[in-house]
């Protein structure tokens, strides 16, 4: 790819935030390789998919909560030795309309999160900041979409 036309975008946010629906609607839509270590499994193999995507001109999304500046750094480090800006979206809902979207979650039949794993986040969270050596940090409001009517009414729900 041409110098300047590929990045790496860093997605930070809370366990359901909206980061997947995100990666997939608005970036691999546009031919960015999602790389998310619920399919891949570990952060070696989300590493080296980054690695792999960038080296053949492929802009890519990380789509995992990245917690920590430790956590970003070894993308960040990837988009480095490849010359390519990297960025985060930041989703900036609160804990509990993201635990909210979990539960929706496991209405429709997806694997629920559990509370742990909110803790653990909320506990090791660290604001994400341009001086870690973003090119931006940009918080993304909660701007829910809904595939169907049932899926509307359902967000309402105080669960």
């Amino acid at each position: 790819g041409k110098v300047g036309a590929c990045e790496m975008v860093v997605l930070v946010g809370w366990p359901a935030s909206g980061k997947s629906t995100l990666a997939e609607r608005d970036f691999a839509t546009r031919g960015y390789v999602r790389v998310n270590q619920d399919t891949l499994g570990t952060p070696a193999k989300c590493l080296a998919a980054c690695k792999e995507a960038l080296s053949k001109g492929r802009s890519c999304v990380v789509d995992n909560t990245n917690p920590t500046a430790k956590k970003r750094e070894e993308f960040l480090k990837v988009a480095q030795q490849h010359k390519v800006p990297a960025r985060v979206l930041w989703m900036a809902s609160e804990r509990d309309l993201a635990e909210h979207l979990n539960k929706l979650r496991g209405f429709k039949g997806g694997a629920r999160i559990p509370t742990i794993a909110y803790n653990v986040f909320n506990k090791n969270f660290e604001d994400p900041r341009e001086e870690e050596g973003f090119v931006s940090v940009t918080r993304m409001p909660f701007n829910p979409h809904f595939d169907t009517p049932e899926d509307r009414e359902r967000f309402q729900w105080r669960l």
